[in-house]
């Protein structure tokens, strides 16, 4: 654009140089198209390039973050008075925000842009480069579009389709709303549109983001529960990412949940979600050495539990139908 520029200004101060031997329209419109083709070019290249470059810097700084938290971190402790905490096997790593490198502003202005994202009349000034390179879905389709090209995802939910789009060019997204409800039917939207789209570091940063809010935010357990069955009706062993953290909750919490205030809901839930209750009998298949705080003392009139006593629940399976005894030491 600049050398069109250039050209242009050359030829309004020698005017008889341009009349003398002024080349065809056809041919003067050819160049000036070859030019911006050629300026485009290699913007595209320098956003790709930018972009890779803090790729780069991003994955190294999380490996550093996810070093640094492992050996000062330590899993919080249970406790029957708090909802189900998850505290994951291994420290969250949440993307750095990469916004000061250019990517988001270059969204919010629209330089360099070359496609249009639109969902009902708000539109998004975006680039195919950075949009393809993370998402297989939306690549076929912005093949397939004609120029000038216009993605339009109004039939996805609005609300996710926004922070999809901010992680595509931050690596992250920071919602705003303090219900902890709210935020965690958010986090499964946009892990279920991540899935929609073949976005997969956007479907293991929402489930990360589930995780934290389960363990921190949420005080109500029926916001848990219906979490659970919202996650399994909607999702399948696949995508496991939030199925794994609702189960990890419940294993970690296993006995509020069996307490005599929570059994028979809880109970019911897993009645109502059999792959929740499978996912919760995998998970401790998989760990026996993991840390569980399983009803630590028997009933008033039992006395005290022993260092040898074992607990036993009695549920119902659901292939036969008949009751049967899992026993935990």
């Amino acid at each position: 654009m600049k050398r069109a520029r250039l050209e242009a200004g050359q030829n309004r101060i020698h005017p008889s140089a341009s009349h003398t031997t002024q080349p065809s329209s056809f041919s003067h419109n050819k160049r000036r198209a070859s030019s911006r083709a050629r300026d485009m070019d290699e913007a595209e290249q320098q956003i790709l390039h930018e972009y890779q470059h803090a790729r780069a810097r991003v994955l190294h700084e999380e490996i550093l973050k996810a070093e640094a938290s492992a050996t000062t971190d330590s899993p919080p402790c249970s406790s029957s008075s708090t909802p189900p905490s998850n505290p994951p096997l291994s420290p969250p790593k949440m993307p750095v925000d990469n916004s000061k490198l250019g990517f988001h502003s270059a969204l919010l202005t629209g330089e360099y842009s070359d496609l249009m994202i639109t969902h009902g009349e708000q539109q998004w000034k975006a680039h195919k480069v950075i949009v393809s390179s993370q998402s297989h879905v939306l690549a076929a389709e912005i093949e397939a579009l004609k120029d000038p090209p216009t993605l339009d995802l109004t039939s996805h939910d609005h609300q996710a389709v926004g922070y999809a789009i901010e992680y595509l060019y931050t690596a992250n997204y920071v919602t705003t709303d303090g219900d902890s409800s709210l935020s965690l039917a958010l986090h499964i939207r946009v892990f279920l549109l991540a899935i929609s789209l073949g976005i997969p570091g956007l479907e293991i940063l929402s489930a990360s983001k589930y995780r934290q809010n389960l363990n921190q935010q949420v005080t109500d357990l029926e916001v848990y529960f219906w979490s659970v069955k919202t996650i399994y009706e909607h999702t399948t062993p696949t995508h496991p990412g939030l199925r794994v953290a609702a189960a990890e909750a419940a294993v970690t919490e296993l006995s509020m949940l069996l307490d005599d205030k929570m059994r028979a809901r809880f109970m019911q839930i897993t009645h109502e979600v059999p792959d929740f209750q499978a996912d919760i009998y995998v998970i401790l298949l998989l760990h026996p050495s993991r840390s569980l705080d399983i009803v630590p003392e028997l009933c008033n009139e039992c006395g005290p539990r022993g260092p040898e006593d074992s607990y036993s629940i009695v549920m119902e399976c659901k292939g036969c139908g008949k009751d049967k005894v899992l026993a935990f030491n």
